[in-house]
């Protein structure tokens, strides 16, 4: 129980700076699970771990870089929760590692949706913020350090609740399927790295903005099967 409460306490954490750092404050990209990934599981124990989990997650959102700018979806907060439940995952007993992986990087996905549709909200929310600024600007009340510092902290706030509900969601819904899909081997989920690799690679052409391209993102995700067949 007291791990599981550190763990938790981490994901907070990790996960209200990851929102700081996608738009408002850092923006260093520490928050990309290229970096992150290793970050956590070093503090986790397992480097080697949390690399490969970070790199895995990476190749999702590899299209998404953000350069200056937060993007729609957060993968500051989606990596974040990706893994840590990989590390924590992986500490069972009884741990089939393509099955988990191919589940922990879908539902991940999906909070990384989630997270990117609340930052949108929250924009929204900072449009009303800046009306109130102005307000008592052009009162000659200057509450603008308040003013910030309650936009960070309801940006915190957002990505630290978003990250620890993100990843009790996905631990129950990862055991869960894991449990019920005991039945298949774990071999027949072989073909998820070379499809990650082949999927990452091909979404450079929409980071590039050439649309037209969008086959080779098939394409990607096709060669990698074939090399696992082959």
């Amino acid at each position: 129980m007291e791990s599981m409460e550190k763990e938790l306490i981490l994901v907070l954490i990790l996960g209200g700076l990851a929102s700081l750092d996608s738009t408002e404050a850092f923006q260093s990209m520490w928050s990309q699970p290229l970096v992150s990934g290793p970050l956590i599981g070093w503090l986790w124990g397992d480097l080697k771990a949390g690399l490969l989990i970070g790199v895995l997650l990476q190749l999702l959102w590899l299209g998404y870089l953000p350069l200056g700018v937060a993007v729609f979806p957060d993968a500051g907060v989606g990596g974040i929760v990706g893994a840590t439940a990989f590390l924590h995952l992986q500490d069972q007993v009884i741990f089939d590692f393509y099955k988990v992986t191919l589940l922990i990087l879908l539902f991940s996905l999906i909070v990384s949706y989630f997270s990117g549709w609340l930052i949108l909200k929250n924009r929204f929310w900072n449009v009303k913020l800046v009306h109130k600024v102005e307000k008592h600007l052009a009162q000659g009340r200057h509450k603008l350090n308040y003013y910030f510092c309650l936009a960070l902290l309801v940006s915190f706030s957002r990505g630290a609740l978003t990250a620890l509900l993100g990843y009790l969601a996905v631990l129950f819904i990862t055991e869960l399927l894991a449990a019920r899909l005991a039945v298949i081997p774990d071999s027949f989920f072989d073909f998820l790295l070379p499809s990650v690799y082949g999927f990452g690679l091909a979404s450079l052409f929409f980071f590039f903005g050439k649309l037209k391209n969008s086959p080779f993102l098939l394409g990607g995700a096709v060669l990698g099967l074939v090399v696992v067949l082959v």
